[in-house]
């Protein structure tokens, strides 16, 4: 089962096959927006330019190389520590926490720390066709190396996030689905019950969210200007009134006077 994942919309498909040609049915020949997607091979016909590798897919390989015994393992807990820096700087810089500059700074050291971390994996001196976790850490660092890259576009392009997330959300239900009901053993099952019924799913949901989330920013703008108001009034109780125009201007003194004197 496939699913490509955009803001709004949610497409499934169905396919014997997890080679290139379904991917390329999927997403075009020629990719023209962002992919964000894991190291799968079918993948690589796409300019590195227009791929991110998704960070929580990257986070789960150096774990597993953690959990490797020598100097393999221990090359994976420090790329699993410098993965988990990274994580936290991001949440901190999305939310405002830290300014665009540092953000900058500190990524340039985190990166040029963690290719050196693939590099010095990738060196890992082994016998031909030796099958050890150390071959295993240096493939997988050489794999990295070849699309590092694509590592770092969420660095020039933050919009597009450093996971696909959203995909592995969309995905989830319909996989669930499958196992309990045993799949659909027909075309037209596929097609027109599973793909459709999946994609007008998603699609609701996600836009439920989206409402939601706007609910919540105007929310949270109201209160943010209910706390300025209130501060103004403590300082300066006349500057809440002074431009109210709601009140009429008052008819005293000779104005009114003249108003009361009867004519001739």
């Amino acid at each position: 089962m496939w699913v490509a994942a955009t803001g709004p919309v949610t497409v499934y498909d169905i396919a014997l096959s997890r080679g290139q040609k379904v991917a390329e049915g999927l997403l075009g020949e020629v990719m023209t927006g962002m992919l964000v997607s894991d190291r799968y091979s079918g993948y690589r016909y796409i300019n590195i330019e227009k791929r991110q590798l998704c960070w929580a897919h990257l986070y789960r390989d150096f774990v597993r190389i953690s959990e490797r015994t020598g100097k393999a393992g221990g090359l994976g807990h420090k790329l699993k520590k410098v993965t988990e820096r990274l994580f936290r700087l991001w949440d901190e810089y999305r939310n405002g926490e830290i300014e665009a500059s540092m953000w900058e700074s500190v990524t340039t050291g985190i990166r040029m720390r963690i290719r050196g971390l693939l590099e010095q994996g990738a060196g890992y001196a082994t016998r031909k066709d030796e099958r050890s976790e150390t071959t295993r850490t240096k493939n997988t660092c050489r794999e990295l190396l070849g699309v590092e890259p694509a590592m770092w576009t969420f660095l020039t392009r933050p919009e597009i996030g450093m996971t696909n997330n959203l995909a592995e959300r969309s995905l989830r239900h319909a996989v669930l689905w499958r196992r309990t009901s045993f799949g659909s053993q027909s075309e037209s099952g596929m097609r027109d019950w599973v793909e459709r019924v999946c994609q007008l799913q998603n699609s609701v949901e996600h836009r439920e969210r989206v409402i939601a989330e706007q609910k919540k920013t105007i929310a949270s703008q109201l209160a943010i200007i209910e706390r300025l108001r209130a501060v103004i009034e403590k300082y300066d109780p006349a500057a809440t009134n002074s431009g109210n125009s709601a009140n009429p201007p008052s008819t005293t003194g000779s104005a009114a006077r003249s108003a009361r004197k009867p004519t001739k």
